[in-house]
């Protein structure tokens, strides 16, 4: 039934929500601090936080920030 409400199983959707509050960690804190993330996140460490990533997003935290920058800074270079 919770599957069909919300469109993901419970498990499934702990992990979006856990991998979403690590995205915004990772805007938030130094580089150097990606295992703080990881646990901070909900994550038993930094290898399970990786691991997590790359199914979900296909990248490592830093590369994905790198590219969140980038696009910030050509909104930001776009605009009048």
């Amino acid at each position: 039934m919770f599957h069909r409400e919300v469109g993901l199983p419970p498990r499934q959707l702990l992990r979006v929500i856990r991998f979403e509050r690590s995205c915004r960690l990772v805007r938030s804190t130094p580089r150097g601090a990606m295992t703080e993330v990881a646990l901070n996140a909900g994550y038993f460490d930094h290898a399970h936080m990786l691991h997590e990533w790359h199914a979900l997003a296909g990248c490592r935290p830093d590369e994905w920030l790198a590219e969140e920058l980038l696009s910030v800074q050509a909104e930001a270079g776009a605009a009048p």
